[in-house]
Order: structure tokens, then sequence, then C-alpha cells
């Protein structure tokens, strides 16, 4: 495997990490010990160590932590991580040298900006937005515009879909939130999570979207009200006037779906113009609606929302259920739609049944070697039953 000098260079190479999306034909050489006879498993290893390799030549950033002792640097733990996909994998050469198998490969590198997080995964995270309940009712009355709590939903799915990292689900029948006033609560109850979550845990979400629309009121309510005759007529003669300006608010939570707890909000707000008269109904998010000043503000807001979130959300760790195990194989709920690949590395995570649902990271790798649309799974070097790994448990991204 890599030797702790050239992970340390490796570093380097974060000074030199391009925006965007490239791809990079690389050679690469790496190696494995030969166990026993067993040539297969050697040459998996070797050519991951490869492929490896081939990532870190290519642009990887490597996160190291560490402190100094005494004018002395001690890596407790360095990881590697490839900022971008390796495929199309080819064995060139292969060559035994004592107890060692070395390999060759070409493979194309495709290299993605990383998070400022410091994620570097390419998998597409899988969430859920909820209903966006309003705070106050009455301000929904001009227009029509109750059914924003499930439409909004609709639309905020649709623009983060539009990330390749995510598969947003709509879920805008489901409120999460009770009482707006008091939102967002640190942790949802387990309850309210149960009425959201499928059955099947394939297709569970891994985190929620919820949110409130804390404001759609008129700047100068009376503007569509004026009783005066002559004052009605004047207001209609100026439908740009700032009086028409209208609010759209609202507050963006997310929260883990295994636990429910709070990861993070926001707060959007924007305003437009609303002239059309008081009687006429058009609804959130029609035709009608996109058309006016208002809706048009609206759109952009977002679009901005779906572009923020969407990046903090693919950013988010991966993780998937494990459906099934036998001896050290292991099976999970995950596969080429989420952006699985043959020779993966996945973490596995211990679920705290006791507590609240809680993950305890195993510090053990496993290796995909099969993968199917919705599903895939690897072998562990030892039993999963020494690692006390059971169904229920997860896969995550490392």
């Amino acid at each position: 495997m890599f030797s702790l000098l050239l992970r340390i260079t490796g570093l380097a190479v974060l000074l030199s990490l391009a925006t965007g999306t490239q791809a990079q034909s690389m050679q690469a050489e790496g190696r494995a010990m030969i166990m026993g006879s067993d040539i297969a498993s050697a040459r998996r290893a070797a050519i991951q160590d490869a492929t490896e390799q081939a990532a870190l030549q290519a642009a990887a950033y490597i996160s190291v932590n560490q402190q100094i002792n005494d004018g002395i640097l001690e890596v407790d733990n360095l990881h590697m991580a490839s900022l971008g996909k390796v495929r199309n994998v080819q064995l060139l050469d292969e060559r035994r040298q004592d107890n060692w198998l070395l390999v060759r490969i070409s493979a194309d590198v495709d290299i993605a900006q990383g998070c400022s997080n410091g994620s570097s995964h390419q998998y597409r995270n899988r969430l859920a937005v909820t209903a966006f309940v309003l705070q106050r009712p009455q301000d929904a009355n001009l227009g029509q515009l109750g059914n924003i709590e499930q439409a909004l939903a609709l639309e905020l799915t649709e623009k983060l879909n539009l990330n390749p990292r995510l598969e947003a689900l709509n879920a805008g029948n489901t409120r999460l939130i009770d009482n707006p006033l008091s939102a967002p609560t640190r942790q949802l109850d387990n309850g309210r999570l149960l009425t959201l979550l499928p059955q099947s845990a394939q297709f569970g979400p891994q985190y929620l979207v919820s949110g409130v629309v804390r404001d759609l009121s008129m700047q100068t309510p009376a503007v569509h009200s004026e009783q005066n005759i002559l004052k009605h007529w004047f207001n209609r003669a100026q439908p740009q006037d700032d009086r028409y300006l209208r609010s759209f608010a609202i507050d963006l939570f997310v929260h883990d779906a295994l636990s429910g707890a709070l990861l993070f909000s926001h707060q959007y707000q924007t305003q437009g113009l609303w002239n059309l008269p008081m009687e006429q109904n058009t609804g959130f998010a029609s035709a009608a609606f996109w058309q006016q000043d208002y809706g048009s503000k609206t759109r952009l807001l977002l679009e901005q929302v779906g572009r923020e979130l969407g990046e903090e959300l693919a950013c988010l760790p991966f993780r998937a259920p494990i459906s099934r195990i036998e001896n050290n194989r292991i099976w999970f709920d995950a596969g080429t739609n989420a952006g699985i690949s043959t020779g993966d590395r996945l973490s596995l995570l211990r679920l705290d049944r006791l507590r609240d649902n809680s993950l305890d990271n195993s510090r053990q790798t496993f290796i995909v070697d099969d993968v199917q649309p919705l599903s895939a799974s690897g072998t562990l070097g030892n039993s999963s039953e020494v690692f006390n790994i059971q169904r229920g448990d997860l896969v995550g991204s490392q």
C-alpha cells in the first residue's frame, strides 16, 4: 500500500485542485501480499492499491488528523479519499515477486471539486422533502396560496433533483412540524419519523427536509381592500407602487432520518409585486402565479435554495442500510443507482439500538465486489460476527 511518505507528499496536490469536473487517463502500479495460494484475492487487492495510486496521481485530497508534541509531528490517523470517480480500470501487466503480486493498470479518473467540509464521496444521497407548514394561514388568503404547504415541497424536490449527487423524494403530504412557532426542534419525535419512512429500508431517505412558511403578507395590506372607490382606482392605476410588495419568507430545516437530529437550518426571504385584483386566485406555483413579479422573485429564490441546499446535502455522509449478512459477505441497499461501483471501499457503522440510534464506526472497511441497480455486496477479511455487525447496521462513505 502507500508509504507514509508518499501519502504526506500527496498533500501538495491540494494546492493544485481544479474546480469543476474533468477526466484524466492514468497508469499506476499496485501490489498486495499473496496469502497461501490465493492469487485471486491478491490480484483484487493489488488492483485496488493501483486504483488508489491512480486517484492520488490525478487529484486527491488527504485529510490528516495530527498533533505536534515537542516540535515533532505525530500522525495518528491518515485518510486518503479520491475527489473523483475511477472508472474503466484495465489490467495491463501482472507479475509475482516473492510473496508479492505486482500489477500495472490504466484507468480514467473523473476529478470533481471537493466539499468545503472535507467530504469527497461521489454517491447519491437520498432525502425526502416534507410539507412546509404555514405559520400564519391567513397570509395565504390573498391569491389562495394555501396549497403552498405541498406545492413548495414539490418545487424544491424538483430543484434538488437537478443535482446529480442527490435523489430527492417528494413527501409533501407528510408534516414533520406540529407547531411552526416552536420550529425547529433539535430532535424530531420518533413517531413522526415512522409515519414518513417507508417500511422497506431500501427506499428510505437518509435525510429529511422540512420547513415553515413564515411570511406571505403584503407590505401594505389595505392596498387591496381599500373601501374608498377613488383611492381604490388610484391604487389600481399605480400597480408598480411599492405598496404592492408582498413578502416571501421561509425557514428550512434538515434532520437526520435515522436519529431525527437537526443537522442545520437556513432562512430565505424575498419580495415581489403582487398587483392582481383581490378576487383573483392563482394558487401557489401555477402558471398565473409564476407570471407575476412576485412569482418571478419567488422562483429565483427557490432556484438559489435548490443550488445551495443541494450542495450541502450532497456533501453530507452517504449511508445505506445492511440488508443481509452471511459470514464475511455483507449486502446493503444501494447500488449503481446510488453511484456504487465495484472496488469501492465503505465503512461499517454499528447502530446503537439501545439509546438514540447513534452510529458507532467499527473502523472496519470492506470492498464492494458485486453491484446491482438497487443493491450491492462485498466481503470482510473476517466474519461479521467478529465485529458485531448485524442486519440493520449501515455502510457509509469513508
